[in-house]
C-alpha cells in the first residue's frame, strides 16, 4: 500500500475530495491516470494501492513508476527523493510547435527564460524564471498578483489549473494558491 502522503497527493492531483470508495471512483482515477500519463493502471491495482483489497500483493515497480509520472515525476525513485529533499520535476520541456507548449516542467527551463500564459476569461501573465522553481512576475492582467511578486511554481500545463506559492518580501513561503480555475491555462509559451 502507498503512503498516506502519496495517496493524499493522488487524490488532490485527481481533484477528488475524498478517498475513492466506489468502483466508479477507481474507474475515474484510472481514466485520469491514462489521460495524464498515456499509461494504464487497472482498477484492482488502484484498489490494492489504496488498501481496499485485502491481500499481500505489493505494487510492481512499473505501477509505482506510473503513479510517480501521474504526480509529475520521472519515476518512483525521483518521487521518493523529492519527498526527502523537496526536489521536484525532472522532465524535459515538451514542445507542441512554434514556441507554444502543452507542458512546461520547470527543471527544463534556463535561468532568465520567460513564460507567458493566458487563462479564461481574460487573464494573462508573463513570468521570468530566476532559479530554484522561482519566478518573478513581469506582467499580470486580471490577477491578484502584480509585477515584482516572486512565486514558486513546479510546472505549467495547458488545460490545467496552476498551483502557486507566493514568497513574501522577507523570503517566507506564503499559502498555496490555485490559479486559472475556469478551464485552466489556455495558452502557454516560453522564450
Amino acid at each position: 500500500m502507498l503512503s498516506r502522503e502519496t495517496l493524499d497527493t493522488i487524490i488532490r492531483v485527481a481533484k477528488m475530495e475524498v478517498d475513492p470508495v466506489t468502483n466508479k471512483d477507481y474507474t475515474l482515477l484510472a481514466d485520469d491516470i491514462l489521460d495524464t500519463t498515456g499509461e494504464s493502471l487497472g482498477v484492482n491495482t488502484l484498489k490494492r494501492m489504496f488498501g481496499r483489497v485485502n491481500d499481500d500483493t505489493k505494487p510492481t515497480q512499473k505501477s509505482l513508476n506510473i503513479v510517480a509520472r501521474y504526480l509529475g515525476h520521472l519515476d518512483w525513485k525521483n518521487y521518493e527523493e523529492s519527498l526527502m529533499h523537496g526536489a521536484v520535476q525532472t522532465f524535459e520541456v515538451d514542445e507542441l510547435g512554434r514556441g507554444h507548449y502543452k507542458h512546461i516542467y520547470v527543471d527544463g527551463l534556463s535561468h532568465g527564460a520567460e513564460v507567458e500564459f493566458h487563462y479564461e476569461p481574460d487573464g494573462k501573465m508573463r513570468l521570468r524564471y530566476i532559479g530554484e522553481f522561482r519566478f518573478r512576475v513581469l506582467h499580470s492582467t486580471n490577477s491578484s498578483l502584480s509585477a515584482g511578486n516572486i512565486l514558486v511554481i513546479y510546472s505549467f500545463e495547458q488545460g490545467r489549473t496552476l498551483s502557486v506559492r507566493k514568497i513574501s518580501e522577507s523570503g517566507k513561503l506564503l499559502g498555496f494558491n490555485i490559479g486559472c480555475l475556469n478551464g485552466g491555462i489556455c495558452y502557454l509559451k516560453v522564450e
